[in-house]
């Protein structure tokens, strides 16, 4: 794709030429991304109330009012035509990226396919006028009420279809959903299953049924999604429409003269599904393209009467065509996420390795004198633009676990196939860009190596500094490759991976739909039910096994039943995730995903879409156990054994009293339970209690595999769990109030308890056993004076360097001082723009519940 540069070309742009392995960094801090132009955009979204949309699944339901009985794949791709044919569109100012999620710049479009008794609550409950925060109210007029009322009451009456609720019946026989919903789990959320009291059938709702009684969550339907971007701009659409006449014609062929089998069948109907919903998505861009002449035909000004002629000329050649020029790229990209989205109409769509795949169409255009490095920074602007634009529309309970943020993802840096560094021009560009429109979504991973060109983290660093927020957050190739390795996956494709999710590493050209059971597992709340015979104390409900009094244990015997009431209940999660799997899901034969899959290598060929395992690299793992708030456990455990059983200090059954209390009238038990070592201080005996409870648990996940020999695998990223647990969690014995939040992500230390420095902190998390687990997550904040001082940042950089090179995983800061935090939830008016690091995303302060508000500025803000 890069041509060679010449003389002519240099002289033509007055450019530096753009060399492979070369970053002319001087060229790229003279760029501003921040032009007017995406100063105004920014403004607008600030400005603008977000948008609750009914127009996916009103077109969604008329399409399949009308399509009964025939093939899912089939039912899927024609409803998927008739949403993109016919929802609102607008093409709006200061945009050289076009297309919106909805019509308007901010909004959000339900899948009330999935979410239909939800969708029915909310409505009546007027709750529903939200999208991804309980703190942003959203607009919904009456005839998008209406709408999805109507769509809801569809989907309730027709769904699961009589196939599949067959399915659930048999489910359901084997075992009893009261049993699931009640004791199956100890943090606090339980997946929920309703009978319906009229023909005593059972439905799945949106796959995901909340249950506060006791603290934690079982969940499906999470997937992340990829496409090859790379191949999307090399053959275009058109490419894939072919592919998919080529497999059809194949399997005729193969047929004549008799009748075709059931997997012909199912391959001819996938084919004919990709090449209706590909030829929809090219309609779509044509309309966009359409629109875009219109309103150049009428457009006064003459610079933007231009740029519109020019949205509208790119839009009619891509997606359809292979892109040619860096706009075509990023138009191809951003056309291309929409469509994935709009399929999927959930969280976690991820754009992959975004520098390598663009870079060869910026090199072209710089060298061939068509764009100047200003230019592609204004375009990248708009480009993040878009991306912060796209909102989801999420559940009051999925609400309080993903709030502000949408999970986008976009990775930079890392090294190539070949091992060698990746690092370019548009990697710098891309931080350069962001670091002044401070946005919260894409999050930027930053896949770090000891290789890395010094040109791309000094940028990485520069735009942390400015951004304060976390981003980028910082990956470590080599903790994820050897784990890429270790799940299957090949040499070159370990080296390609990209960060999804929060910080899920993973192949980039696939979709976790293999992933789609979770279990959100709180290990503090274990510690309170072992001290309480297996009674949760909140609700008085036996939740785990009686493991015996703990005033007649040892401490070993302690941790022997926290051991115990761990393995109890993940390995009856497991057998639950196991029923799921032996009998499928809705989604399979319901919601397949025909768009989402027809990308992806190996779905076309086999005739099949990614809930069938049509594709040729199915995602690593089987099923997650988000497990997290170890060190809530390690803690209090080590508060025990100092405070009972070595010092003699207090007895247990006084421990428990205090408890019970929650410490009213304890008030020196806390303190010293407070006082007692913490993980994140260099202490050896914590920090191995921390890992041995930790391994403890990865280990019971890695030992089982699934029906198709995939190990189950832990994934203990940085979703906001801790505020949620803590809800459901009394007080402990590591001193904290029943209810606060319990410690931030899962290698966090307690908030306010790492009191011995960052390179202590480092020197605790690089202590635990991140082999075989993905996902691992250190969250820190640092004091801004602090890092702008003579020789602060690079004191940062060596933290950062250093980490990386005793084994962490993930490492995330907030440079960001507590009076402004304090200050911004007093007058949050004042700042509607502030970003902040929650968990492994970021999101807008203004966003957040205040119990998260309070868990951030609860952390400690170290000088380094």
């Amino acid at each position: 794709m890069a041509a060679k540069t010449t003389a002519k070309a240099e002289e033509k742009t007055k450019e530096p030429p753009v060399i492979s392995r070369k970053i002319n960094i001087d060229a790229i801090n003279k760029t501003n991304g921040f032009t007017p132009r995406v100063q105004a955009s920014r403004k607008r979204y600030m400005e603008t109330m977000s948008k609750v949309s009914s127009d996916r699944v009103w077109y969604m339901m008329q399409s399949y009012k009308e399509t009964e009985g025939q093939h899912p794949y089939l039912r899927q791709a024609k409803a998927l035509a008739n949403v993109w044919d016919n929802k609102a569109i607008d093409v709006f100012d200061y945009d050289l990226i076009i297309g919106n999620w909805t019509d308007a710049v901010r909004g959000a479009h339900p899948k009330t396919e999935f979410q239909f008794d939800q969708m029915k609550l909310m409505l009546a409950n007027n709750t529903a006028a939200r999208t991804n925060s309980e703190g942003q109210e959203a607009s919904l007029s009456q005839q998008d009420y209406d709408r999805l009322m109507a769509a809801a009451e569809y989907w309730g009456e027709n769904y699961p279809d009589p196939e599949t609720q067959e399915r659930w019946d048999r489910i359901f026989a084997e075992h009893d959903p009261d049993d699931w919903a009640g004791d199956l789990s100890y943090t606090g959320l339980v997946m929920r299953c309703e009978r319906n009291p009229a023909d005593k059938r059972f439905k799945m709702s949106g796959h995901k049924r909340i249950n506060h009684e006791h603290g934690f969550a079982q969940v499906t339907n999470i997937q992340a999604a990829g496409a090859n971007y790379a191949n999307i701009l090399k053959i275009g659409y058109r490419g894939y429409v072919n592919k998919a006449q080529e497999e059809m014609k194949k399997v005729k062929e193969a047929a004549r003269g008799r009748d075709f089998t059931d997997d012909e069948k199912e391959k001819l109907a996938f084919c004919e599904a990709s090449i209706i919903v590909t030829e929809a998505m090219i309609r779509y861009a044509k309309r966009y393209s359409a629109l875009a002449a219109k309103k150049a035909a009428k457009e006064k000004d003459p610079q933007r009467k231009k740029e519109l002629e020019k949205a509208a000329e790119v839009c009619l050649r891509v997606p359809e065509n292979p892109a040619q020029t860096f706009q075509e790229a990023l138009q191809t990209v951003w056309f291309h996420f929409l469509g994935i989205h709009m399929e999927k109409a959930m969280p976690n769509v991820f754009v992959g390795r975004f520098d390598q795949y663009t870079f060869p169409y910026y090199q072209a255009d710089i060298n061939e004198g068509r764009m100047t490095r200003q230019e592609a920074a204004e375009l990248i602007g708009c480009f993040i633009m878009k991306m912060a634009e796209l909102e989801p529309y999420l559940t009051p309970e999925h609400r309080a676990f993903i709030q502000g943020t949408n999970y986008e993802n976009v990775t930079l840096g890392g090294v190539d196939i070949h091992n060698q560094d990746a690092s370019n021009e548009v990697s710098c560009l891309f931080l350069h860009v962001a670091k002044d429109l401070r946005m919260h979504q894409p999050y930027i991973s930053l896949r770090y190596n000891p290789k890395m060109a010094p040109e791309l983290e000094d940028k990485a660093f520069e735009c942390l500094r400015v951004h304060g927020a976390g981003i980028p957050a910082f990956f470590s190739d080599l903790v994820n490759i050897p784990y890429m390795l270790g799940r299957g996956h090949t040499i070159e494709h370990a080296r390609d991976y990209a960060i999804a999710g929060c910080i899920d590493a993973v192949y980039p050209n696939t979709f976790g739909w293999v992933r789609g059971n979770i279990g959100f597992n709180n290990m503090a709340k274990v510690v309170e039910i072992i001290l309480h015979e297996g009674v949760d104390p909140r609700t008085g409900i036996k939740i785990g096994l009686d493991t015996g009094d703990p005033r007649d244990m040892t401490f070993d015997e302690l941790v022997d039943a926290w051991k115990k009431n761990v393995s109890y209940q993940i390995n009856r999660q497991i057998d639950m995730f196991e029923v799921w799997d032996r009998e499928g899901t809705v989604t399979k034969d319901s919601f397949p995903y025909t768009f989402i899959s027809t990308f992806l290598d190996g779905c076309l060929e086999n005739g099949k879409d990614v809930t069938r395992h049509g594709p040729s690299v199915i995602i690593d793992d089987a099923h997650y156990g988000l497990d997290r708030c170890f060190q809530d456990a390690s803690d209090s455990l080590l508060a025990i054994k100092k405070l009972v059983f070595e010092q003699k200090k207090y007895t247990m059954d006084e421990m428990i009293k205090a408890l019970d209390a929650n410490f009213e009238g304890y008030e020196k038990l806390q303190a010293d339970c407070i006082a007692q070592p913490k993980f994140g201080n260099d202490d050896d005996e914590a920090d191995y209690l921390m890992n041995e409870l930790w391994t403890f648990v990865n280990n019971l996940y890695t030992s089982r595999t699934d029906y198709i020999g995939r190990k189950y695998n832990c994934y203990r990223q940085g979703s906001a769990v801790a505020h949620q647990a803590g809800k459901w969690t009394g007080a402990l014995p590591n001193g904290r109030l029943a209810g606060v939040s319990l410690a931030d992500s899962s290698l966090s230390p307690m908030q306010g308890m790492d009191l011995k420095g960052p390179t202590a902190v480092i020197n605790s998390v690089t202590k635990i056993d991140v082999t075989d687990m993905d996902g691992t997550l250190c969250n820190m904040k640092l004091c801004p004076s602090l890092i702008d001082k003579p020789g602060g940042m690079m004191k940062f950089k060596q933290l950062v360097r250093t980490f990386m090179l005793k084994g962490g995983q993930q490492i995330q800061f907030n440079i960001l001082d507590k009076d402004r935090l304090l200050d911004a939830q007093k007058h949050p008016e004042q700042h509607r723009d502030l970003v902040v690091r929650v968990a492994g995303y970021s999101a807008f302060w203004v966003d957040l519940e205040k119990q998260v508000q309070d868990e951030i500025i609860s952390r400690t803000e170290h000088a380094i």
